[in-house]
Formats: C-alpha cells, structure tokens, sequence
C-alpha cells in the first residue's frame, strides 16, 4: 500500500516513480499479498458454486410464481421439503397440455440447479484436502455453525490470515473511530457475508430455559 498526502491528486508516471523511490528508502512501503493460481483456482470454484446456489433461487422463485398465476397454492406446511416436493410431481391440475409442460419444464430446472450445487459441493471437498489451506479450514469448521463451504469461502476470499496483525476483521470503522458492528460494511462481500449470517444465527440461537434467566421459570409474573 502505498500512502498519499491529502490533497495530492496529481497522478503522473514520473511523480509516482519519484514517490515510489522515496518511500521505499524510508521503509514506508507496507507488502501486500498477491494470491496465486491454487488459491484463484478456489476462488473461481466458490464463485461458480454461489452462482449456481443463485440459480437454484431464481429457479424456485419462478416455479413458485407459475403455480400462484394459475391459483395453485401449497397450504401444508413449508415449501421445498419432501412433502412439498411430492405434491409438486403428483400435481396436474393444468387444463392446457402447454401449461403441464411449462410446468414440467420449470421443475426440471430446479432439479437442474439443485445439482450443479452438489457437483460443487463435491468439488470443494475433493479440492480441500490437497489445499494448502486445509488446516485453517478444517479449524475454521470447529466453529459453531461454521460448515465446510462457509469456511472454504471465508479463507479463500481473506487468503493468508498469517499476515494480519491482530486477525482479520470484516467490519468498518467510521473517521470518528465509531464501529459499525462486528461484520459491516468493509471488506470483501463473500467473506462478510458468510461470516455475518453465521455469526447471528450463532449469537442469537436460543439455548435452554434455566430459571435464572427465563422469566418462565422465576419472578412473580412467571407463567
């Protein structure tokens, strides 16, 4: 990284060549770390399973959308689980052959995304074991609620964790010094998105009612 005067926004080859020279002579040249092929490699492997996953969303939101047009609404319980998914291949309620076979057509694609996500899948666990990053990532998955593809994400975009100081942090920090939570708006947006959902599912997952806590079970109002 290189460190720029407030103000100074004339850009020219030889200014910078000067500043460069000066700067490294004085030691004020901060390295940075470039990633390689393997670890570009995973990246684009993450990349293409979180555009398949976006897929796999865009897919089922359509179906969704088809069956609603034509008044079909699933009233037993949550969509896309296995009760779901068997009322979906008995449905025919179509009058119009074309419709059963848009119909048709609209389940196959999600069947479609479904499985580039798992050939992904497949693929990062083939690709980690002969990572040089496996050890940070099987670390990682000690966490709670950390899984394999959350970790593999996070190390992938972050790269070397070695070469920070006190860790690497996806927050930000206002010029007052003021921080906007513990994983906003600053850094790499895989990464902190990854690490936010984990961390408030993780935060804010209910464990068992004790009665020092739970105001079912103590004070004069418990019901």
């Amino acid at each position: 990284m290189i460190p720029r005067k407030a103000g100074d926004r004339v850009k020219t080859d030889r200014r910078d060549a000067e500043m460069l020279a000066r700067l490294w002579r004085a030691g004020e040249l901060t390295p940075i770390w470039t990633p390689d092929e393997e670890q570009e490699a995973m990246r684009d492997l993450i990349r293409t399973r979180k555009q398949a996953m976006d897929a796999v969303k865009v897919a089922k939101q359509q179906l969704l959308s088809f069956l609603l047009r034509h008044g079909l609404r699933y009233q037993n319980g949550s969509y896309w689980t296995k009760r779901h998914r068997r009322w979906l291949a008995e449905l025919r309620r179509f009058r119009v052959p074309h419709q059963q076979l848009a119909f048709e057509e609209l389940k196959r694609a999600v069947d479609q995304s479904e499985a580039r996500v798992a050939t992904m899948d497949k693929a990062i666990e083939e690709a980690i074991q002969t990572w040089r990053f496996a050890p940070v990532v099987d670390a990682l998955r000690a966490l709670r609620g950390v899984n394999t593809i959350i970790a593999a994400t996070v190390v992938a975009e972050i790269g070397d964790i070695t070469r920070f100081e006190k860790g690497p942090r996806p927050g930000s920090r206002s010029a007052r010094g003021r921080e906007y939570g513990p994983a906003a708006g600053g850094g790499r947006g895989r990464s902190r998105c990854r690490i936010s959902g984990r961390e408030s599912r993780a935060r804010y997952r209910r464990g068992p009612c004790s009665a020092r806590r739970c105001p079912r079970r103590s004070g004069p109002g418990r019901w």
